[in-house]
């Protein structure tokens, strides 16, 4: 299962990167170092195990169901162009345990399934800050279209400061009436922040991501690390209706995790 954060990270963390080295308007980004991506930097055979824990709540606040789905995720193959990822799931839903799916998913390094493709524009410098810190970055745009919906993401994107994505805002719009969907806007709120994680001191980013629909708000507060396979150590993700009550909350907890980096030789 991937929540709203674990996409952004996931499916976002490279978009930049790519644009950076791309011509101004390109229908695909050339080669991305495995390195910058939280799955490719690692060897085969890592893996991760994470709980999401997901609560409906009903109009008083009180919570009508609860379920708990239990995701392993191992690194099968990594190329220079793409990653197989090999996930096992479990549900556990009113005391009871399901198995869910055993599936192989490829995607390249922007996490994209194999085969999706996007048109990327170089907007030029700018910068953020975080931190009290000021932050030189690439101010790039994506754009992803299919039969039915329009995705525009602004991406401010650092080369030196990990997570490499700063800021995200994106427009999601409907083709046929050409109104606007939903609309993310996420951030980097922390760096460097060390922290324990599964037994191991590593180097944490902090981020939050908030995005609007005609159903309400979502906002997700989610800790990152390059370090753990996959990137993401926590998110918390509430849900509220057009009304501001809390109909969701989503917690995702990781459980364990193993395997060593690769070694890249720099350029």
């Amino acid at each position: 299962m991937q929540t709203l954060a674990t996409k952004v990270f996931r499916s976002l963390v490279l978009v930049a990167l790519a644009t950076c080295f791309a011509q101004p308007v390109a229908a695909a980004p050339p080669d991305i170092s495995p390195e910058h991506n939280a799955w490719a930097r690692f060897r085969r055979g890592s893996w991760r195990t994470e709980r999401v824990v997901t609560e409906t709540f009903d109009e008083h606040g009180e919570v009508v169901n609860s379920t708990e789905m239990t995701t392993t995720t191992e690194l099968r193959r990594a190329n220079r162009r793409s990653i197989v990822l090999h996930e096992e799931q479990t549900l556990k839903n009113s005391g009871r345990e399901f198995f869910v799916r055993r599936q192989d998913v490829e995607e390249d390094f922007l996490g994209r399934l194999v085969g999706e493709s996007s048109e990327f524009e170089d907007h030029g410098p700018t910068t953020v800050s975080i931190d009290g810190r000021t932050i030189d970055c690439r101010l790039l745009t994506q754009t992803t279209t299919d039969r039915i919906v329009r995705k525009t993401e602004q991406v401010y994107y650092s080369q030196d400061a990990s997570p490499f994505v700063l800021k995200l805002v994106s427009r999601l719009v409907d083709r046929q009436s050409d109104k606007t969907v939903s609309t993310t806007t996420h951030e980097v709120e922390k760096l460097d922040r060390e922290m324990r994680v599964i037994g191991v001191t590593v180097d944490t980013s902090r981020a939050r991501t908030f995005t609007t629909d005609q159903r309400g708000t979502t906002e997700t507060e989610i800790v990152f690390s390059m370090a753990i396979p996959g990137g993401v150590v926590s998110e918390i993700t509430t849900e509220k209706n057009a009304a501001g009550d809390l109909v969701r909350r989503t917690t995702v907890e990781l459980l364990a995790a193993g395997g060593k980096p690769r070694l890249f030789q720099r350029r």
